[in-house]
């Protein structure tokens, strides 16, 4: 028990401290680990290079590391052998979406992965993470002048919304990479605003991430003795 309660104790101390609570200092390692994890692209079932950076971060932490057959990272704090082992989860992947197919006009259309409302589709930029590099999109509508008075208080069904990239035709679009399958990420970079806060996409979870290999981090370069297998899981939801 008590133990537990210590492992508890040096959560809190992380979540507590000036590197969470927004009073960073320039060069914080904590802050440029969550920017680096926000920029990456990892929406559900492409989490490669989100899990790249996990693992480099385990590994520099000293810890044991291996994947399951999902491709989830677990990380393992060795304790004594006949200790109870104690698990701390979060996941890697973000909200993102996935090309469905492409329009004879050029245009994408996409399958969401996740949990998104509709009102926050129209009018944003987009990474379409194609094999020849990222292409840039973005979501749109049709124009006022053409839409019925009846549709333009209404939420937009995400089926009627389309990502435009620039193509005149599908050709257009297949040649620039896009391809049926390929990921889309929103297109939204790391920003520190004022009081210390944050702004970027896949911030949900990777303040988790960031808060797990920290918190081994600390146990292990303390050298505090639990008696616990601690195991980090940070999982893959593709």
């Amino acid at each position: 028990m008590r133990s537990r309660i210590g492992l508890m104790l040096v959560c809190f101390t992380f979540l507590t401290s000036p590197a969470v609570t927004g009073q960073v200092q320039p060069g914080d390692r904590v802050e440029r680990l969550l920017q680096e994890l926000s920029n990456a692209p990892g929406p559900s079932g492409y989490e490669g290079p989100v899990r790249e950076i996990l693992e480099r971060e385990l590994r520099a932490a000293g810890l044991k590391i291996s994947t399951d057959g999902l491709g989830s990272v677990i990380g393992v704090l060795q304790g004594t052998p006949e200790g109870p082992r104690i698990m701390l989860a979060a996941h890697m992947d973000e909200v993102g979406a996935m090309v469905r197919y492409i329009t004879p006009e050029g245009m994408v259309k996409f399958q969401l992965l996740g949990g998104w409302l509709d009102q926050a589709l129209p009018d944003q930029r987009w990474t379409i993470l194609t094999a020849k590099g990222p292409v840039t999109a973005v979501s749109g509508l049709r124009s006022p002048h053409i839409t019925p008075p009846e549709d333009r208080e209404r939420v937009t069904p995400r089926d009627d919304v389309f990502l435009d990239i620039g193509a005149r035709t599908k050709e257009d679009a297949e040649a620039l990479g896009v391809r049926a399958g390929d990921a889309i990420v929103p297109a939204s970079s790391f920003t520190e605003v004022a009081g210390g806060r944050y702004l970027g996409k896949a911030i949900d979870d990777g303040v988790g991430c960031v808060m797990l290999i920290e918190t081994l981090r600390r146990l292990k370069q303390q050298g505090i003795k639990l008696p616990n297998t601690i195991l980090i899981l940070l999982k893959n939801c593709g």
